[in-house]
């Protein structure tokens, strides 16, 4: 039954920290999240699972969002972000220490909750330092061309040494941003 409530933390964590447009709001929701699964779970492999599931839930899915500009910047940038290998070594490594420490919640309360609290902070300033360099890029390439094209450039510039379509990548998800809200417009 704990299993259970602690997947149901998972998925209502996840869901409210793609909700939330804030960033340091959302990794904040993860913390509570995980200090909740960490005083049901004493199955340090199933904690490593749901940590891992919790911090990628908000750079793997991307929900739609009102404003297409904003929208799709936050898209490219979850996207380029998936294909950085060194947050992606962090996301994992840390995960799975930070899952095999969780059960331990139960008898050290409040230095496994600042263990938690830390490692969480460390992702969001990852995080958060390669938003503003995306910022920077977009902010660069808009002095010469529209919104979306300086946000192709900002895409290709986040990724140097790979290969990426950020022509076909942007028309599919304008595709998609078109769909859903002419399906909202249609109900």
């Amino acid at each position: 039954m704990k299993t259970l409530i602690a997947l149901v933390i998972t998925i209502l964590g996840s869901y409210f920290s793609n909700k939330i447009n804030n960033l340091l709001l959302s990794r904040l929701v993860v913390v509570c999240a995980l200090i909740g699964i960490g005083f049901l779970i004493s199955n340090p492999v199933l904690g490593s699972l749901l940590t891992l599931i919790l911090l990628f839930s908000r750079v793997i899915y991307t929900q739609v969002r009102k404003d297409i500009v904003e929208d799709l910047k936050m898209y490219l940038f979850n996207k380029a972000i998936l294909k950085s290998q060194t947050y992606l070594m962090l996301l994992f490594t840390g995960g799975i220490i930070l899952g095999f420490v969780l059960p331990a919640v139960k008898n050290y309360k409040i230095s496994i909750s600042i263990v938690i609290f830390v490692f969480v902070m460390l992702i969001y300033l990852v995080e958060y330092s390669n938003w503003k360099s995306f910022e920077d890029k977009i902010n660069r390439a808009r002095e010469i061309s529209d919104h979306i094209e300086s946000l192709k450039h900002a895409f290709e510039l986040m990724i140097p040494f790979k290969e990426i379509n950020a022509d076909e990548i942007v028309k599919n998800r304008l595709e998609l941003w078109k769909n859903v809200h002419q399906n909202k417009t249609n109900t």
